[in-house]
């Protein structure tokens, strides 16, 4: 398992999009990049991320596209 300290950086989430982005200080991405959680459970409660069917970061790119989808 990796330490989640450890970790440096990501890969957008996207399906064929490899932009990458590392993370600042205070382990903040670049402006723009969000996180995309999809659960069945609460996002209030520990087990809405954890238990989660997708969790992944998206790109400002990729942002913008999944908004363009919500009403």
């Amino acid at each position: 398992m990796v330490n989640p300290r450890d970790i440096a950086g990501v890969l957008c989430g996207w399906r064929s999009c490899s932009t990458p982005a590392e993370f600042a200080a205070g382990r903040l991405l670049p402006e723009g990049w969000r996180a995309l959680v999809v659960s069945k459970y609460s996002l209030l409660e520990p087990a809405g991320v954890m238990k989660a069917d997708t969790d992944m970061m998206l790109c400002p790119a990729h942002v913008e596209a999944i908004k363009k989808l919500l009403k």
